[in-house]
């Protein structure tokens, strides 16, 4: 009897014993199930926690760059910035639709481009930026009338600058001095010019100002005019000025009209449809490249 009893008790013992480590094993999957349930759903909100981050910044940047994406700019050029219609009453004027189509102009074609637009043109056909006669003075880049033109149909963003080259056509003055403590000779192409980029600064101080040089012409160069003077040598001036008042400067001799200038303008020095588009083309490829 007493053995009897002493083997239903191993028994109980043994399946006391089995039953725990069943139960123990069943919790323990259960705390593993949970705990990679947790850990799943703590790790799926954290990838929609990022990815809300993503779309967040994503349209932020989206939105920052629909804010800035567009800028107005203005032009203060000669002939080759000309278009009846389209700069102020009484300005002097070379294109006509006689000549060119106005949607083929160099600036209107890069107000076309997503994230430019044209604000005002103030050029002058036939314009100077040395004032060496000081006659007409509305005409000379550094007119204060034409510098406030810049802005007549609101501020700009960015102003482009393209003279000099009737300067050296027409051998208006010599080259002169860099300007020393603010004082500005006139009548000198580099006091003259000096003097414009300073009056553009203070008048637009948050516009990007963009200098360009000359555009190639039939003349070499490196060929001299009457006073000695190369178009070579108003490119570096204007590159000096640019880099001593920290403006930009935009090399125009490469930009791919002296390639063949005879195609590419009407009598050798102003651009045709196609040389316009080389210009526009050009410009806006280099304000991307330089970030301008």
């Amino acid at each position: 009897m007493r053995k009897i009893h002493f083997i239903f008790g191993v028994l109980l013992i043994c399946f006391a014993c089995s039953g725990h480590e069943y139960i123990d094993e069943f919790e323990k999957e259960i705390i593993n199930d949970t705990t990679c349930t947790n850990r799943d759903d703590s790790l799926n909100h954290h990838n929609d926690s990022i990815d809300k981050q993503k779309n967040d910044t994503s349209s932020a940047s989206t939105g920052d760059s629909i804010v800035e994406r567009v800028r107005s700019f203005s032009v203060l050029g000669n002939s080759i910035s000309t278009y009846s219609g389209y700069i102020p009453s009484g300005y002097a004027n070379y294109y006509t639709a006689s000549k060119l189509d106005v949607k083929d102009t160099w600036w209107m074609q890069l107000s076309s481009k997503d994230d430019l637009e044209l604000a005002s043109n103030a050029s002058w056909s036939a314009s100077f930026v040395t004032n060496k006669t000081g006659e007409n003075a509305n005409s000379f880049f550094t007119s204060e009338n034409r510098i406030k033109a810049l802005s007549a149909k609101g501020i700009p963003n960015i102003i482009f600058v393209l003279g000099g080259t009737n300067d050296w056509g027409k051998s208006t003055g010599y080259l002169g001095d860099y300007p020393s403590e603010n004082h500005f000779d006139l009548t000198t192409f580099r006091g003259a010019y000096s003097y414009l980029v300073v009056q553009l600064k203070n008048k637009y101080p948050k516009a990007s100002i963009i200098c360009c040089s000359i555009l190639p012409r039939k003349q070499s160069r490196t060929q001299k005019n009457s006073l000695g003077v190369t178009q070579q040598d108003i490119d570096e001036s204007i590159k000096y000025i640019c880099n001593y008042y920290n403006t930009y400067f935009m090399d125009m001799s490469i930009c791919g009209l002296e390639k063949n200038i005879n195609k590419y303008t009407i009598d050798g020095l102003h651009p045709n449809k196609e040389g316009m588009k080389i210009i526009a083309d050009y410009i806006y490829h280099q304000m991307k490249e330089k970030n301008m």
